[in-house]
């Protein structure tokens, strides 16, 4: 809500406002992706009852992963996977090599040319866009 000498000048709730900063996203989304699956997301944006993601975790995360490798001087691979619209993908690779990875750029057409594979990465993790060996 926006007012001005006690007058109210604007009110609109958060999910109309998100709706409406999204419609050029989700346009252009229906071009270069699936649009139903873009109609989907869109649509998921106006339901304020939807949780959104949820992360049901597959490891101890109190575990040292790092421990054996840190000691070793290994650099395990890790595929920094992305694709058309994705951002921040240089910085992730940098994180991930500050952290003692040998990070690996990784473009989606790659995989789908067959130019490299997943097999690179024999037990992958996922968080987010990215594949840890």
């Amino acid at each position: 809500m926006i007012t001005a000498n006690g007058q109210t000048v604007f009110s609109e709730s958060r999910t109309t406002l998100r709706v409406w900063w999204a419609e050029t996203t989700w346009q252009m989304q229906r071009l270069r992706d699936n649009p139903e699956c873009a109609d989907q997301e869109h649509q998921a944006k106006s339901n304020d009852a939807d949780p959104g993601l949820n992360v049901k975790l597959s490891f101890d995360i109190n575990e040292d992963v790092a421990a054996p490798y840190i000691a070793t001087g290994a650099r395990p691979k890790v595929a920094v996977l992305r694709e058309q619209g994705v951002n921040s993908h240089v910085e992730m690779a940098a994180a991930f090599h500050r952290a003692g990875f040998d990070a690996i750029d990784v473009h989606m057409s790659d995989l789908l040319t067959g130019r490299t594979g997943l097999e690179r990465f024999p037990r992958p993790g996922r968080v987010r866009w990215f594949l840890l060996r």
